[in-house]
C-alpha cells in the first residue's frame, strides 16, 4: 500500500499544486502548505536572541529562517499568500504566552511600495493574532519614513540605520502610549529594524520594548 501511495505522490502534486513548501516532496496540508513531517519540526517555544541593544529588553524568535517557518514566510510574500501569515500568526502567539507581561501589541511597518504591490503588511497579520491571544489591543504606533526594505541593504548597512526610519504615527495621543510594547516581525536579522522601532518608542514614552520573529537567520541550521 506505501508503495502505491509513493507512486501516487506525484501526480496528486501535479493536480493539487499541494507539495510541500518546505522540502518539496511530500503532499502538503492545503491550509499551511507543509507536510505532516516539516510542520512537525516547527517548535513549540521561542528561542531567546542577544541582539546586542540597549533598548530592546528582550528579543526572540520561533525557528531557523532555512527551515519549514522560513519557507512559509517567503511563500507569503514571493507569492502573495495572505493566509499563511493568519497561520504563522497562530504559531508565534501560542508560544508568545511566557514572556513578559505588555501592554500593546504592535507591528513593524513596511515601505509603502511595497505595501501597494503587496496589499497587505504581513507583520500586521502575524501581530494581529498574537495580540488577539494574549488579549492586549494592537496598535498601530509608528510609520515607516523610508522606502527601502531590509532585505535589499548590506548587514553594515542595516546597522548603521538603526535610527530615523520610523516615526510616531500623527494621530497617536501621547496621553495614551502604552508603557510595555511587543513589536512583531516576520524575519529577525540584525535586530536594527526591532532596535529603530524601539528608539522612536521610547522617545515618546515607553518604558519598555521587547521583540518577537517568526523566524531568524542567527538560529540554525
Amino acid at each position: 500500500m506505501r508503495h502505491i501511495y509513493e507512486q501516487l505522490i506525484p501526480f496528486v502534486q501535479k493536480i493539487f499544486s499541494v507539495s510541500c513548501a518546505h522540502c518539496q516532496d511530500s503532499v502538503a496540508q492545503t491550509h499551511v502548505h507543509l507536510c505532516v513531517e516539516c510542520a512537525y519540526e516547527i517548535p513549540k517555544e521561542l528561542t531567546p536572541i542577544n541582539i546586542g541593544s540597549d533598548v530592546v529588553f528582550g528579543c526572540w524568535a520561533l525557528g531557523p529562517y532555512h527551515g519549514p517557518l522560513g519557507s512559509l514566510v517567503r511563500m507569503g510574500k514571493y507569492a502573495s499568500k495572505r493566509h499563511l501569515f493568519q497561520s504563522l500568526g497562530e504559531y508565534l502567539a501560542g508560544s508568545c504566552l511566557d514572556l513578559p507581561m505588555v501592554d500593546a501589541v504592535i507591528s513593524v511597518p513596511i515601505p509603502w511600495p511595497r505595501m501597494w504591490k503587496r496589499g497587505f503588511n504581513q507583520s500586521e497579520i502575524i501581530a494581529v493574532e498574537v495580540s488577539r491571544l494574549l488579549d492586549v489591543p494592537h496598535m498601530k504606533l509608528l510609520e515607516r519614513r523610508d522606502f527601502n526594505e531590509q532585505a535589499s541593504r548590506s548587514v553594515s548597512e542595516r546597522v548603521e540605520q538603526i535610527t530615523g526610519r520610523f516615526y510616531m504615527h500623527p494621530k497617536i495621543d501621547l496621553m495614551r502610549v502604552p508603557e510595555r510594547v511587543l513589536i512583531v516581525d516576520d524575519v529577525l536579522t540584525t535586530g536594527a529594524t526591532i532596535e529603530g522601532c524601539a528608539v522612536e518608542l521610547l522617545n515618546f514614552g515607553v518604558k519598555r520594548v521587547f521583540g518577537v520573529a517568526i523566524t531568524s537567520t542567527r538560529l540554525g541550521p
